[in-house]
């Protein structure tokens, strides 16, 4: 992962391995320009086109992804397996001329800034959020699938 705590990061701080066996939740964001307008030659971008927003989720963030290389790692461990990612080498990835994404510190909000400098360059640009959901949480989900299994083979019995 690129980046754990809360703050702001406008470059790859560096690695963070996940220890095996970790459960997590994996949420891809994807963020592009679409449809340049008319007047734009050949598809270059408009004078700075700004993509913001923030997304809270349930869980707290465990890590972000945002390097290509460790989006491309990833992408066979914790994407989606019918899912389309640009393979390697790409120009996907989230560190380009002023972007900014940041971890709240209750660890629950991602805010991202980016900015793509006007030129018609093919970068996209690319997050993987993982979250942990809580222990109570995934427990109770077990319980609910438990309880469906009991549910059918008490009415499986009832039957014969």
């Amino acid at each position: 992962m690129d980046a754990t705590d809360p703050g702001a990061y406008t470059s790859d701080p560096g690695n963070t391995a996940i220890p095996a066996g970790t459960l997590l939740d994996s949420f891809f964001i994807h963020m592009d320009v679409i449809d340049p307008p008319a007047n734009t030659v050949h598809g270059a971008l408009p004078p700075d086109p700004l993509t913001a927003g923030s997304i809270t989720f349930d869980f707290p963030i465990l890590g972000v992804i945002g390097a290509a290389a460790l989006l491309d790692l990833s992408d066979s461990v914790v994407g989606d397996p019918g899912s389309y990612y640009t393979p390697p080498p790409s120009a996907r990835e989230f560190w380009e001329t002023n972007d900014v994404f940041t971890i709240s510190s209750d660890k629950l909000t991602l805010t991202i800034d980016c900015i793509q400098v006007g030129s018609s360059l093919p970068y996209a640009d690319q997050l993987r959020v993982l979250v942990v959901p809580e222990p109570g949480s995934v427990l109770l989900l077990g319980l609910g699938a438990l309880g469906l299994v009991l549910y059918r083979k008490r009415k499986t019995a009832a039957r014969e």
